[in-house]
């Protein structure tokens, strides 16, 4: 019996084959499957499923632990502005009081530019203790301290990171929002300039 004839990757069959048309279409279903499978198989290996990092520990310009899962997706504002956002789950075991967190990537570095969380409260008093809270677990790391708490702000800069963290009431929201934003200060002169260029009348 004639063997039907790969060409190409497509299946093909001889003028005088008695393989029927059937069957040559379920080889092709399975040939291409298995093609898919593997496929999505090195897909998966080369590129872990990413797991949840501790805000804490993710670290202002170096590269984020883990890449895009879709590395040519477009993204507009990363062509206008010179960075991309994600959110990112906190672990689960974080001191920090954010379930999630926006990550900042500069387009240039591929380095974290920098990290943004937020919580909602009911009422000011809640909020002003998670603002000590944040700043003691951020003093190992930035050495921040109670000192610079004013009123409902903590600001310090250390090096080349800006640590910012406020207390405050957003437009018409009847809640009071926690905010930090750690960010390197250097990322962001070239940042601002790069689009001050882009954008020069």
């Amino acid at each position: 019996m004639a063997q039907p004839i790969i060409q190409a990757g497509r299946l093909t069959a001889p003028l005088n084959s008695s393989v029927s048309v059937n069957m040559i279409h379920k080889i092709s279903v399975f040939y291409i499957f298995g093609v898919v499978m593997l496929c999505i198989c090195n897909a998966a290996h080369s590129n872990p499923s990413p797991k949840p990092i501790d805000m804490l520990q993710v670290q202002i310009s170096k590269p984020f632990p883990y890449t895009a899962a879709v590395p040519g997706a477009s993204d507009s504002m990363a062509s206008q502005l010179g960075f991309y956002t994600f959110n990112a789950p906190n672990a689960s075991n974080s001191k920090l009081p954010f379930v999630d967190y926006q990550v900042a990537i500069n387009n240039s570095t591929q380095a974290v530019y920098y990290v943004r969380g937020t919580k909602q409260y009911s009422e000011m008093n809640g909020c002003l203790e998670s603002l000590r809270i944040v700043s003691n677990l951020l003093a190992p790391l930035y050495a921040t301290s109670a000192q610079d708490i004013k009123g409902a702000t903590l600001m310090r800069k250390s090096s080349d990171i800006l640590i910012e963290a406020m207390c405050s009431y957003k437009a018409l929201s009847p809640y009071v929002e926690l905010s930090l934003n750690i960010q390197s200060e250097s990322q962001y002169k070239e940042i601002d300039n790069n689009i001050k260029r882009k954008y020069a009348r």
